[in-house]
């Protein structure tokens, strides 16, 4: 097994004396560890040279973007736990920046990003900690805590039958910047595109997703509406969870102003980074999802990541059944088969994660890297949105009923004999969870001599659980015709999920 680091032109390999390790079936009490070898199953040597090279490449990575205020200069070191797979970067007591927030966030969410393109499946590493001179950046910027917000939703709840909110989160929109006077964003228009302005799409169609499909009730930290925010001149769905929930709810800025700081030019994108968990918080939201796409001055790194607060291993598991389930959706379009998502959910010690309630769970997710031009594409694109949702939608759904991500595919469909002019039926095992309404879809492999087969399908529309059941008909006028049958049989469901075909035989016996 080999970690390949590219050091400007050079390529350097360090060789890791290991097999591979394989991925293992994620199971619903904890989540395996990523593929690759640990730091404890190497020697000192080779770990030393993988942390000097990777400190290298994310050293290079820093350098290309602008420090943030307060920081003197950053000097990047790595350290792979051997105790648990964790990767600390330390950026150096140097680069403490002025305030902890978004800004020193996004820095680090950066790094991180970076690092598991270089590791991922060489090295085991599950988990990624910034520092700052050995210390954690609230070491020097202490945390406020969060206050419990009343309840407050204008509806009446059975405290029998309470809804399961999910609260749904689309990143970033414009702010106010008191110093300059502006509104304004943070992320770069890149490929095409920009972060704030496609993510509502996406927030947009899984919330109508987890409405229809799985029958869940939706706060929305920002708004679809496209009326104008007359402040800014902007419509009001290009406007930050900060914006828009001050418009909601003016009489509680616990929620969309807990930081207090309109005189700091970034204050309102840090209290927008906290105004959403507060308002998950404020709505007592089950779960919390977070949708968020990614960005690096490496340009080659493509795909889809999870993300979930460190220490909460229930987080773990919840966004782990979102990959698992977005892997299925989006490569069953023929467009994205070869798609990159990671499906081992990485922990961070991000604002949206870390100040939700820990009783309830909470998924951040990077839809792909706006920085990649192909990745770019997908992300504005129809298709691409409409499989990334159904994945975010059902992975939520398998985690609330408590049910594995499994393979959507077919196990058998047994050889079944009948008589002409009398139906009977035949039945299809199958594997996973399906969306309903389900299609089965039929196709003639070989037909009996003097007998018309068609191609057809039929749906099931309500659930069921394996076998689904069909039924076969063979109609004919002429006496003691009887005939063996070969058909190819499919699977489609409703978010577009397509089994392999299986092929099976029947016959149908003349009448006595």
């Amino acid at each position: 097994m080999k970690l390949l680091s590219k050091l400007g032109s050079r390529v350097v390999l360090v060789t890791l004396v290991a097999a591979a390790i394989s991925t293992t079936q994620l199971a619903l009490a904890q989540v395996p560890d990523t593929a690759g070898k640990p730091a404890s199953q190497m020697d000192a040597f080779d770990r030393a040279e993988i942390e000097k090279l990777l400190a290298k490449e994310l050293q290079q990575a820093v350098n290309m973007e602008p420090k943030l205020p307060g920081q003197k200069k950053i000097v990047i070191t790595t350290v792979l736990e051997v105790k648990e797979r964790r990767l600390v970067i330390d950026l150096g007591r140097d680069a403490v920046p002025d305030t902890a927030g978004a800004a020193s966030e996004r820095q680090c969410h950066s790094l991180v990003s970076e690092a598991i393109s270089i590791l991922k499946d060489v090295v085991s590493v599950n988990g990624y900690t910034c520092k700052y001179g050995g210390k954690d950046i609230f070491y020097y910027h202490p945390d406020l805590p969060t206050k419990k917000s009343a309840l407050s939703t204008g509806k009446e709840t059975r405290q029998d039958d309470p809804p399961v909110i999910v609260m749904v989160s689309a990143g970033h929109g414009y702010f106010y910047n008191p110093i300059s006077r502006q509104w304004e964003t943070r992320r770069p228009f890149m490929n095409g595109m920009q972060e704030d302005f496609v993510t509502p799409y996406f927030a947009r169609d899984v919330s109508t997703d987890l409405i229809n499909k799985s029958h869940m009730s939706v706060a929305k930290a920002r708004t679809n509406g496209t009326t104008t925010h007359v402040a800014s001149g902007h419509p009001w769905w290009k406007m930050s969870a900060r914006t828009w929930l001050e418009s909601q709810y003016p009489s509680n800025p616990g929620i969309w102003n807990s930081l207090d700081n309109d005189n700091d030019p970034n204050g309102q994108e840090d209290d927008d980074i906290r105004a959403r968990p507060l308002f998950a918080n404020h709505m007592n939201a089950n779960y919390s999802l977070h949708i968020h796409t990614n960005g690096l001055p490496n340009t080659a790194v493509r795909g889809t990541l999870g993300f979930y607060q460190t220490g909460r291993a229930e987080d773990a598991v919840f966004v782990a059944r979102i990959l698992c389930s977005m892997k299925e959706t989006i490569q069953s379009h023929p467009t994205y088969t070869n798609w990159s998502i990671d499906v081992q959910p990485r922990d961070g010690n991000y604002g949206e994660l870390r100040l939700t309630d820990a009783s309830k769970r909470a998924a951040l997710i990077e839809l792909g890297f706006h920085s990649n031009p192909q990745d770019a594409i997908a992300l504005q694109g129809d298709n691409f949105r409409a499989r990334a949702v159904a994945g975010m939608a059902k992975g939520i759904r398998l985690y609330h009923e408590g049910k594995q991500c499994e393979t959507f595919k077919i196990d058998s469909i047994p050889t079944v004999t009948g008589t002409v002019n009398t139906p009977f039926n035949y039945t299809i095992a199958y594997s996973g969870n399906p969306t309903y309404p389900v299609k089965v879809y039929s196709q003639p492999v070989s037909c009996a001599a003097g007998w018309n087969c068609s191609s057809f399908n039929r749906t099931v529309n309500s659930p069921v659980s394996s076998p689904i059941t069909q039924e076969i008909n063979c109609t004919s006028n002429q006496a003691g015709q009887s005939g063996t049958f070969r058909y190819k049989r499919w699977l489609v469901d409703a978010d577009g999920v397509e089994t392999a075909p299986v092929e099976h035989t029947y016959t149908c016996n003349a009448a006595a």
